[in-house]
């Protein structure tokens, strides 16, 4: 559905969801071998989270994206970013959780603020983007 458009700044909080996580992803894939000493994480578990960034920002990147161009995403296209926020923010939590004891304490740090940001995030998502989404079933704009 193309609309007259969507809050500038809930546009700029979908970039600003975006494109950290490009930087995030393209930076800990690119350094993942000092990062896997650094951190004291193996190599594998250092891709994951780094290509998860990637395929993250590339969704809300593309939410970003159509948004900037006058396509206000469906509730439920945000509704699925938010979870995504939340969810990666719990797995966050379980990598610190799983490494403790073997992890230096910068990647503990890496993983903790990693899912801090990605749960204000979300919150800032809840409270921001989503009262300026559309419900594809209403086809009108939700109420704020």
């Amino acid at each position: 559905m193309i609309a007259t458009g969507m809050d500038q700044r809930a546009i700029g909080l979908l970039w600003f969801d975006s494109l950290p996580a490009v930087a995030a992803g393209v930076g800990v894939l690119a350094l993942r071998g000092p990062l896997a000493a650094l951190h004291g994480f193996p190599l594998g578990l250092l891709t994951v989270i780094g290509v998860v960034n990637l395929l993250y920002a590339s969704y809300s990147g593309t939410l970003a994206a159509r948004a900037s161009v006058g396509r206000v995403p469906a509730r439920g296209a945000i509704d699925l970013l938010i979870a995504g926020n939340l969810g990666w923010a719990v797995v966050c939590v379980g990598i610190a959780a799983a490494t403790w004891g073997t992890a230096g304490w910068t990647g503990t740090a890496h993983v903790l603020f990693e899912g801090a940001w990605v749960a204000g995030l979300a919150a800032a998502e809840v409270r921001w983007v989503r009262p300026h989404t559309f419900d594809p079933l209403a086809r009108r704009p939700t109420p704020s």
